[in-house]
């Protein structure tokens, strides 16, 4: 009987620590993606100077996508992580599938972003007559795009952080950041509707948004990591 109870908090932790892998293997593929793609041109730029962004960086385009489709599927694996621990300490339920459905969401959009780059890329070498415009179109779809993430990932940073908070996931003020976290992505999603408005305002809080994400999410990996959760003991027979 001891042996079984050592063999499954030994589960508990490994599992907790696959979980804490997931975080942190996203913040090193988002370090990939930023290292792999040069600075995109700005969307007041000409549709010229975007083709030729694109068909010169092809390859790059292609390695980018390969590093956002493991990027969601890291973000898969933290969301059935992000489920089971909120289950395991008795959370509710309901608030857990809120947790999981908003974390795919996030997962399958995050996958799908860098599909629009290499669709550009791949066609960037045809752009003429009324394909310019086809193209262009693409482009800007690129930057609403962006909006709903930031908005998705508002989203998941808010329920984990509410999580935290009630003390079902690692530690309340790791879910006060997710929440500042979630914040400035509600900010830069919804400013990435307004990028022809203001495009270095849009930019600017883009970066702040993704700088604060990316950190949390290794902050969090670290903190899951090193200090797990132990099981709860609610509804357990004496």
């Amino acid at each position: 009987m001891h042996a079984g109870v050592v063999d499954g908090e030994h589960n508990d932790v490994a599992w907790q620590r696959l979980g804490a892998s997931s975080a942190i293997a996203w913040f090193v593929l988002l370090l990939g993606n930023f290292a792999v793609v040069p600075i995109p041109p700005g969307i007041d730029d000409s549709t010229s100077a975007i083709a030729a962004y694109f068909s010169n960086n092809d390859g790059r385009m292609q390695l980018n996508a390969v590093l956002g489709a493991l990027s969601g599927i890291a973000l898969l694996w933290f969301a059935g992580y992000l489920r089971q621990s909120i289950q395991r300490v008795g959370g509710s339920e309901m608030f857990s599938s809120i947790v999981f459905g908003s974390a795919v969401i996030f997962a399958l959009l995050n996958a799908l972003r860098p599909m629009f780059f290499l669709t550009l890329a791949m066609v960037a070498h045809q752009v003429e007559g009324s394909a310019d415009a086809v193209f262009r179109a693409v482009y800007d779809l690129h930057t609403v795009f962006n909006g709903v993430i930031g908005i998705a990932a508002a989203a998941f940073l808010a329920t984990v952080g509410i999580a935290m908070r009630r003390g079902e996931l690692a530690q309340r003020w790791l879910g006060s950041f997710g929440l500042l976290a979630a914040l400035l992505a509600l900010i830069a999603g919804i400013a990435e509707f307004y990028a022809t408005s203001a495009p270095d305002l849009a930019s600017g809080i883009n970066v702040a948004a993704i700088l604060t994400i990316a950190v949390w999410f290794v902050v969090a990996g670290g903190v899951i990591w090193f200090r797990p959760q132990p099981r709860s003991t609610r509804g357990s027979p004496p």
